[in-house]
């Protein structure tokens, strides 16, 4: 009778055991997040899980992306740079089919540094497992737009900014 139930006993862990997946063990660095992907009709595509190896040297960020399938199987990693200001990224699929990381959490510490910038959202095409910097449009003084991949810095923005000069008021107590 313990044979039979040691026997039991083993095969159910052995069970459980094969139904797992350690997920960070999927790449060396930390994980920061992982969040479900949907397309568009709200069918389950996958999952991405973002690994962040910490500063490099020219004062941005490492991270790697791991996509899984439904069933927890890694498809596809890559490494990108990112700014410091960044902490995390929150992953979804657009009506083109690629995968977009938009920043989702953030370093407030340096947003007060000199070269701070809004961080950029970053696009994954899952068929030839190339990322990039998305692509923005700044609007020209004279109607028209400019590709942009890099915002301006904070300060800078704050300089195109039109100081309102503040009206003479009178106080009138009743």
């Amino acid at each position: 009778m313990k044979k039979i139930t040691l026997l039991i006993l083993g095969l159910t862990q052995v069970f459980f055991y094969a139904q797992t997946q350690d997920l960070t063990s999927l790449a060396s660095g930390e994980n920061v997040g992982m969040n479900a992907l949907f397309d568009t009709k709200d069918n389950l595509y996958g999952y991405v899980s973002i690994y962040s190896y910490g500063k490099t040297e020219d004062r941005k960020q490492k991270f790697e992306y791991v996509i899984l399938d439904k069933n927890l199987n890694p498809v596809a990693n890559k490494e990108f740079e990112a700014g410091l200001l960044v902490a995390d990224y929150f992953g979804y699929i657009d009506f083109k089919g690629q995968i977009i990381l938009r920043p989702s959490d953030f370093n407030y510490t340096q947003a007060f540094a000199k070269d701070a910038a809004a961080p950029v959202s970053m696009v994954i095409d899952p068929t030839t497992n190339t990322v990039k910097s998305k692509v923005y449009y700044d609007y020209q003084e004279d109607g028209t737009f400019k590709e942009i991949t890099q915002p301006k810095t904070f300060k800078e923005e704050k300089k195109k900014v039109v100081p309102r000069k503040k009206k003479k008021a009178t106080t009138i107590f009743l």
